[in-house]
């Protein structure tokens, strides 16, 4: 059961998080299934500010939820050539909750329904009780460092205020992962925004 602290996320969090966005919308977007005319957003669209072209895929995080109440955990030693401890290793886990949100237009050729399956489909691929295939940065290279992808509730939330209606339909999943922080002599060399002397 995830810790019940949080804490709203910092710059250099921001930072680590946005690469876990990006690689959710690598992933959609090598899809087979959502139309090749959707476009991929990392934010939430201002529908009547925004200049937009529909469908709309947008994936955006919520906060991070670390696993424990401290934000780092002692894990071991980083040694040198001869077995030396030359510093310390601390590893923060943590969640992520990743909004993905589909947008059509009333009466488009586009479902916004059957595009969310499709991304519950491309989703499924990631997940730790689906296939478990990693995931990548657009660069294709695998994040090691993400150990379990969850597809939590969805929900139909159209925008009946818009002529003609927004359609919208969100998915809620959860990604758990870890950064890796090396000291030496107490000062972080490797990783950001650790504090070693957690009390």
């Amino acid at each position: 059961m995830l810790a019940a602290w949080e804490e709203t996320l910092t710059l250099s969090d921001m930072v680590r998080v946005q690469e876990l966005i990006e690689a959710v919308i690598y992933s959609l977007s090598q899809s087979d299934t959502i139309p090749d005319k959707t476009s991929f957003i990392d934010h939430i669209p201002n529908i009547e500010t925004e200049a937009i072209k529909l469908p709309v895929i947008s994936v955006y995080p919520g906060q991070k939820v670390y696993l424990s109440d401290e934000n780092s955990d002692f894990s071991g030693f980083n040694k040198d050539d001869d077995g030396n401890n030359i510093g310390r290793i601390y590893e923060s886990l943590y969640t992520v909750e990743v909004t993905i949100a589909v947008y059509t237009a009333d009466g488009s050729q586009f479902s916004a329904r059957e595009i969310m399956n499709s991304v519950r489909d491309k989703m499924f691929t990631h997940e730790s009780s689906g296939l478990q295939r990693p995931l990548r940065n657009p660069d294709d290279s695998v994040i090691d460092e993400v150990w379990r992808v969850a597809i939590q509730s969805g929900e139909q939330n159209d925008d009946f205020g818009t002529s003609p209606t927004l359609r919208r339909w969100e998915q809620t999943i959860l990604i758990q992962a870890g950064e890796t922080y090396i000291t030496e002599d107490g000062q972080t060399i490797s990783g950001s925004n650790v504090n070693t002397n957690v009390n």
